[in-house]
């Protein structure tokens, strides 16, 4: 029986009250709340891969021949992005593509993972699948809040019949829940050293991590632009697992979101997915990555992004500053969880020339104790380098300000960001 059909039985309408699924997935053990990836360490895709096929058994309707064209996007830096601009390319290019879109982590509600034709999964929607699942809730119960989510996207696309799926991986890759996947195609953004704790301490070894998201149904790999040395270790590692190589052909160096769009056009163009230039950044008929350089305020400018290691923090920083008009002062904000590199960040702003920076501290962020009775060489222009803030002052930092702000470090502070501008400005 499929599980429309049990959620439609007498029996469950009689029901008062639906059970819901985010009260449940909340009470699962979840490492990006915690920051405690040392759970990893011994971790395999046995267990989700037995507790998937189960389900999928269980629930998915006899004889149903389902076959999406999957793409996993895997790497450091750039994939939500990259993930989003795929999805959006392909319901550009034909309006009758049905795309499912996985991403992580999510700005305000978990639920902005899971998305069909760029919109995210109702709750009722979620509640309903869960409640089809009741029988089976002991299983759900040994999976991680990424599993789950991941679990739920799978069964989601299934039931909405997507002909494209594209996964954007949660961490590494070859023990990646996403893996599941068993991708068409793969798509490696910028490698970075982040979760060096899990992925390694080099470039190579995590590149070969991200590598290793590879199925049997792999055939193709493309690869952001990475140094020389790294290029040569991706291209004879993918060959040696069966995989063809491609690299980006243009980048935008001062518009990541450009480059990254125009990476994605570049895959599903190679992979005959869409129509040569059928899609153009010109036309701005697409929905931008919420989240992403994103403007939520104009005036004054407050701009947000979640770069969380240095590269992407100068990257972030250098976009912004090319949207300015030229010697424009601004402010920085920046927020880092526990497990991030906090001094590699700090060494990055002080090479930019920034009027003031506040760095966040709250619950779950640092307290840049690095910094703290030091007077830092840096070429910040204000004698007091840094100050410190959170949520409680968050309102009177942008109150009467006329300067731009940029705010970056973590997915976290966007909930704060949104909800202080609210609150000043009567939105």
């Amino acid at each position: 029986m499929d599980w429309e059909n049990r959620i439609n039985s007498p029996e469950r309408i009689e029901k008062k009250k639906m059970k819901s699924f985010l009260s449940f997935l909340s009470q699962l053990e979840n490492p990006e709340k915690t920051r405690n990836f040392n759970i990893f360490k011994n971790y395999n895709l046995d267990e989700f891969t037995s507790i998937l096929e189960t389900i999928r058994n269980r629930n998915t309707p006899t004889g149903l021949d389902y076959k999406p064209f999957r793409i996993s996007v895997v790497g450091t830096n750039g994939k939500g992005s990259t993930s989003h601009f795929l999805s959006e390319i392909l319901k550009l290019a034909n309006p009758t593509n049905k795309i499912g879109l996985y991403t992580s982590p999510h700005l305000i509600s978990p639920l902005e993972r899971i998305s069909f034709q760029s919109e995210a999964i109702r709750e009722e929607e979620t509640n309903q699948l869960f409640e089809s699942l009741d029988s089976m809730t002991g299983l759900l119960s040994k999976l991680s809040y990424f599993e789950c989510l991941t679990l739920f996207a799978f069964l989601y696309f299934e039931k909405q019949n997507c002909n494209f799926e594209i996964w954007e991986a949660g961490l590494g890759g070859r023990l990646d829940a996403t893996k599941l996947a068993n991708p068409d195609a793969i798509v490696l953004t910028k490698i970075g050293l982040d979760h060096c704790e899990i992925l390694g301490n080099d470039l190579e070894t995590i590149a070969k991590e991200k590598i290793g998201i590879k199925g049997e149904r792999s055939k193709t790999l493309f690869s952001f632009r990475q140094s020389p040395e790294l290029e040569t270790f991706i291209r004879n590692e993918s060959e040696r697992l069966g995989l063809k190589v491609y690299f980006q052909t243009e980048e935008f160096p001062n518009d990541y979101l450009k480059s990254n769009f125009h990476f994605a056009k570049f895959v599903l163009e190679t992979l005959n997915q869409i129509e040569k230039d059928k899609v153009r950044w010109e036309n701005k008929n697409f929905l931008l990555p919420k989240g992403r350089m994103e403007t939520l305020h104009t005036s004054p400018t407050i701009v947000f992004d979640p770069a969380h290691n240095p590269d992407a923090i100068r990257k972030t920083l250098e976009c912004f500053l090319d949207s300015l008009p030229p010697n424009t002062p601004f402010d920085f904000l920046v927020g880092s969880l526990p497990d991030k590199d906090a001094e590699g960040i700090w060494k990055v702003i002080q090479k930019f020339q920034v009027d003031s920076v506040y760095l966040w501290e709250g619950t779950g962020f640092q307290n840049w104790e690095f910094l703290k009775g030091k007077n830092t060489d840096s070429s910040l222009k204000k004698e007091n380098h840094f100050q410190i803030t959170g949520e409680t002052n968050l309102i009177d930092l942008l109150s009467e300000r006329e300067k731009p702000l940029l705010v970056s470090g973590s997915f976290r502070l966007y909930g704060f960001l949104q909800a202080a501008i609210h609150k000043r400005f009567a939105l």
